[in-house]
């Protein structure tokens, strides 16, 4: 009864319980687009969720977020340029190359079907056009799932990335074209 008279309540009235009523930290990340870390040629809007790239080769750019346990969850939109070279995933929160996806620290998926496991690459299939492409972290398993909403029945996974490395969400924008990222809960990774 004491828990339904508060939840029943204005947040002004409501009435002191013996139950915690502390809402609960860690269920959304709140990020953006790091300011700092980028290629210069990356323009960022919107409170820096969005990135344009304006130059006419490869660029990348990285989250302000830093994460070594539990799942993190986020949704790219591209909302131009959508059948141009890109590139997401995590890495380390340092400076890179433009071409970042040779980097050690860099663990990605490209829209050219190449693969990158920490600087070595591979082939695979992938279909990044369109989208919206959701990205999941666990880093207590090592794992990095991504997956292009407009064609869901091809999740791509990156595995064996070292346990306990701070990693943060990683971008390669190719050419002149834009795109979005929006945080999400890692239980909406999928989902639109």
């Amino acid at each position: 009864m004491e828990i339904f008279t508060y939840l029943g309540q204005p947040e002004s009235k409501k009435p002191k319980t013996q139950f915690p009523t502390s809402a609960r930290t860690g269920s959304l990340d709140k990020w953006s687009i790091d300011t700092s870390i980028k290629t210069s040629t990356n323009i960022l809007s919107n409170n820096n969720l969005t990135c344009r790239s304006t130059g006419g080769s490869h660029s990348y750019c990285l989250g302000s977020q830093i994460w070594t346990k539990g799942k993190h969850a986020w949704r790219i939109t591209r909302d131009s340029g959508g059948t141009q070279w890109f590139l997401c995933g995590v890495s380390r929160k340092e400076t890179h190359q433009d071409t970042s996806y040779n980097q050690a620290t860099v663990w990605a998926l490209s829209s050219a079907n190449q693969r990158y496991m920490g600087g070595v690459s591979s082939s695979m299939t992938s279909n990044f056009n369109n989208g919206p492409i959701d990205v999941l972290l666990d880093c207590d398993e090592g794992k990095c799932t991504i997956i292009n909403l407009s064609s869901p029945s091809t999740p791509y996974e990156l595995t064996g990335i070292p346990k306990n490395t701070p990693l943060v969400p990683h971008f390669g924008p190719h050419s002149n074209q834009q795109f979005t990222v929006t945080p999400l809960k890692p239980r909406m990774f999928g989902h639109q």
